[in-house]
């Protein structure tokens, strides 16, 4: 072991060295300058060891440092550095609660960079931990917006999606700092649900002004029929009614979809998104043009990934919405297929789970419950709790139409247990088991959850009529027998309105 080494150790451990006899007076500025350039030189060769990957030698001595009474004299610079390097090794070393401790340490200082505060990210990831995630986010969007480009979009969205679960504090600091920064998801679309959830919190901070400029950046028409039927919102809407007017913000989005597909023909996602757009304003067979030339031009290549530079990661998608146009045109057993197509694609290096959880869920409407357990036997564990959700919605299905009681139990207590994943899983799978009285009270405490009231305030609206299986009639009815009753209707008018609106959006 190098000599200082053998020093911090034994530092570190409460043993003194003898020190050197002195014939004369110290000047102290000489010794302190001596020993700050003394401290600087073993930073620097412990660094060099870590750098070289030699963590049973560089860590121990590079904590003695940093655990050191002296740490706190040393330059900010070195103390900078020498925090950064702890928190990489020990992220190397997957340590991450010290990683924390260290990187945590380091991205508060002056000297903090952008990718700090990613490594945070990374290290809140490993966790669980969504404070550390959400801190380190809103110090990327303040200081570095630039970098936020560099953070996988669906893990972006996936914890924007957790802003209103948050302090609220902590969420509008986050929110505040993204549209500072003129965040936008890839493709420059607006994330009007987290726009949504800032226009909410500004309200409530009673800054109406900042909220109505908010959400003239919503541009989704679904959200906008939300807003429209939420007291909370009254004032917003009212500042500028013909942001709110739901048709003309659907057609403005159709032609968005259309002006960014013909400028980059190169994405299979813009096409899904935009066939999505024809599909809520009832025009399936447009969408369906657009699939249909798209997966041509794919047929007709050996090198589909050059023709789309997305394919890898849309294709099971831009699969699986031709297959929704299908169910929109009523060609059901055409749209089975293509499901089943779909779930065989790859998204994200994984099944397309998503495309399955929705073959079975047709199979069910088809009232063939046996095709559908078979779809859901194959799909993997380790779903996200909302595609879990999902799963355990279809199984019930398949267990009320097979006469399983043991298995409907079993799903309505997972679903009601976990009610906060997905909320209106749990009230379909109410009105799927014939629970009409249970889900009546189900939607009634979701309107009075303040942040579940969004959601279901959007499905009590009355929407465009889709093709509809006999099945799928059955569960309509049940539904509109649940929407009547006096007490849901009160429940309604206490926080929301109802309206009609030309657009898919309904709950069966």
């Amino acid at each position: 072991m190098l000599p200082w080494l053998t020093a911090l150790a034994l530092a570190a451990s409460g043993t003194s060295l003898p020190h050197a006899a002195q014939d004369e007076p110290t000047a102290t500025s000489a010794a302190a300058t001596s020993a700050a350039a003394t401290a600087s030189r073993r930073l620097d060769d412990t660094l060099r060891l870590i750098s070289q990957k030699q963590f049973d030698v560089g860590l121990p001595a590079l904590r003695a440092i940093i655990d050191a009474h002296s740490f706190a004299s040393l330059p900010a610079d070195d103390r900078y550095r020498a925090l950064q390097a702890a928190g990489r090794a020990e992220m190397a070393l997957q340590r991450w609660p010290l990683a924390k401790g260290y990187m945590a340490r380091a991205g508060a200082m002056p000297q903090a960079t952008a990718d700090d505060q990613l490594a945070l990210m990374t290290i809140g990831a490993q966790l669980h931990d969504q404070a550390t995630i959400v801190a380190a986010l809103t110090a990327l969007a303040r200081q570095w917006p630039e970098h936020l480009g560099d953070i996988d979009e669906d893990y972006l969205t996936s914890t924007l999606r957790t802003a209103d679960g948050l302090p609220r504090g902590t969420a509008l600091a986050l929110l505040e700092a993204l549209y500072a920064a003129n965040f936008k998801l890839k493709w420059d679309i607006e994330p009007s649900d987290s726009w949504r959830e800032l226009t909410l919190l500004l309200v409530e901070q009673g800054q109406v002004a900042e909220a109505v400029e908010a959400s003239a950046r919503i541009t989704d028409p679904q959200i906008l029929v939300d807003m429209r039927a939420d007291r909370r919102f009254d004032a917003v809407v009212a500042a500028h009614p013909e942001h709110f007017d739901v048709a003309a913000a659907a057609s403005r989005e159709i032609r968005a979809l259309q002006a960014k597909d013909e400028a980059a023909g190169n994405s299979l996602r813009v096409k899904t998104l935009l066939m999505a757009a024809l599909m809520r304003r009832q025009h399936a067979a447009a969408a369906l043009a657009i699939a249909d030339e798209a997966t041509a031009e794919i047929n007709d290549t050996n090198y589909p990934e050059r023709r789309y530079l997305d394919y890898l990661a849309e294709y099971g998608g831009l699969l699986s919405e031709r297959a929704f146009a299908l169910l929109d045109l009523g060609l059901w057993d055409e749209a089975v297929a293509q499901l089943t197509a779909a779930a065989r694609e790859f998204e994200h290096d994984r099944d397309n789970v998503a495309a399955a959880i929705a073959l079975a869920q047709i199979e069910c409407d088809l009232a063939r419950p046996k095709e559908a357990r078979s779809v859901l036997d194959q799909l993997a564990s380790g779903l996200s709790p909302y595609g879990t959700m999902q799963l355990e919605g279809v199984r019930l299905d398949v267990a009320t139409q097979e006469g399983d009681a043991a298995q409907v139990k079993r799903s309505l207590g997972y679903l009601g247990a976990h009610r906060n994943d997905a909320s209106l899983t749990y009230l379909s799978a109410l009105i799927i088991a014939g629970q009409l009285d249970r889900a009546a009270q189900e939607l009634r405490r979701q309107l009075a959850d303040p942040a579940a009231r969004q959601e279901a305030l959007g499905v009590v609206q009355t929407y465009a009529l889709e093709p509809a299986t006999p099945r799928d009639l059955e569960m309509r009815a049940r539904w509109q027998s649940v929407l009547a009753r006096r007490d849901v209707q009160k429940a309604i008018e206490k926080v929301g309105r109802t309206d009609s609106y030309d657009l898919e959006g309904a709950l069966f």
